[in-house]
């Protein structure tokens, strides 16, 4: 990972590849997260490239969830390559992706010249909500299944 950050707006991002639709509800969730923060950035475009051989795999324990992400800067725009074979993969990149932002007051930084490839030690992630004996709204549910997905598990109870 570079040293080096650069300010972003999330209305400057242009999505490329982004072909099906639970991929672009991928997008749009992650753009959601980064929505409050409205000051203008350094960066005049970023553009995030999917290059993903399959987007419409199911998930099962043999689901291959490893990617590569690559952030670039050049003359203030940044291009962010996420490669994976399978969608999930690719949504796993964009989690990682998102944590390589900060954002404080009104603006979001992120980390630029950056190479990560990763994959799950693991198949199955997950965790269980005991329902039966405790009681959670289903605004709890759904804070729950953010949290899951922030730490890149893929199973619910």
């Amino acid at each position: 990972i570079g040293s080096s950050v650069i300010s972003v707006n999330v209305d400057n991002f242009k999505i490329e590849a982004a072909r099906t639709p639970r991929l672009q509800e991928a997008v749009a969730v992650f753009k959601k997260h980064f929505k409050p923060f409205t000051a203008l950035g350094d960066a005049s475009q970023v553009t995030v490239q999917f290059q993903i051989s399959d987007e419409t795999s199911d998930l099962s324990l043999k689901t291959d969830e490893s990617y590569r992400l690559w952030i670039q800067t050049h003359n203030g725009k940044v291009i962010v390559v996420i490669t994976a074979l399978t969608f999930q993969g690719g949504r796993l990149g964009l989690e990682t992706l998102s944590q390589l932002f900060q954002c404080e007051d009104q603006s979001c930084y992120m980390s630029t010249d950056v190479l990560i490839n990763d994959a799950p030690k693991y198949p199955w992630r997950g965790v269980l909500l005991d329902t039966s004996r405790n009681y959670f709204s289903l605004e709890t549910i759904k804070k729950d299944i953010d949290g899951l997905s922030a730490a890149k598990l893929n199973t619910i109870h």
